[in-house]
């Protein structure tokens, strides 16, 4: 039996809101079960690796490695200090293992943080998807994405047009949960 929606409420009902949504694309109320805060990975949980030396864009880590390198940690501590909108290109880039996907998305939610992806916007309070064609992901570019904003609306448009100024050092205030 998988004990996921017990050990993660939060991103399970995340994942299932967006699940259902998927065919019927577009914002859709997202209702968090109250559940105590989860704590931070510590421990043998953490493990220290380099950045990948390239621009140091990021470290070299497996992404289906159930621990969390401390790159991952430091902003995870930062979204629960001052919640603002965590962006990356695609959920699976948080991790490609399901239980450590789960607890990033729980852990987030938890703290009042905005998941912002290339087709995803997860508010503790809704879910919103990109209609029409979902975006794909350029790997080697993953900034690309932010460019698009068809098939965007709203807050979900407005966050995207935000971030991407404040990217390209038009606006450098700070990108908060709305």
């Amino acid at each position: 039996m998988d004990s996921r929606p017990a050990k993660y409420p939060r991103a399970w009902a995340c994942f299932t809101v967006l699940a259902e949504a998927f065919t019927n694309r577009g914002r859709h109320p997202l209702r968090l079960p109250a559940a105590p805060i989860p704590e931070l990975p510590h421990g043998d949980e953490v493990v220290t690796v380099p950045l990948s030396g390239v621009d140091d864009a990021g470290p070299v880590f497996s992404a289906i490695d159930p621990r969390y390198d401390q790159h991952m940690i430091a902003a995870l501590r930062d979204a629960a200090t001052a919640p603002t909108t965590a962006w990356m290109s695609a959920l699976s880039r948080y991790s490609r293992n399901s239980d450590k996907l789960h607890r990033t998305v729980e852990y987030l939610l938890a703290h009042q943080t905005t998941i912002l992806t290339t087709n995803y916007l997860i508010r503790p309070t809704d879910v919103w998807i990109r209609r029409g064609h979902l975006r794909r992901l350029d790997s080697r570019d993953p900034y690309t994405a932010l460019t698009d904003i068809h098939g965007l609306a709203g807050t979900h448009r407005n966050i995207v047009e935000d971030l991407t100024r404040r990217l390209s050092g038009i606006d450098r205030a700070p990108i908060t949960a709305g």
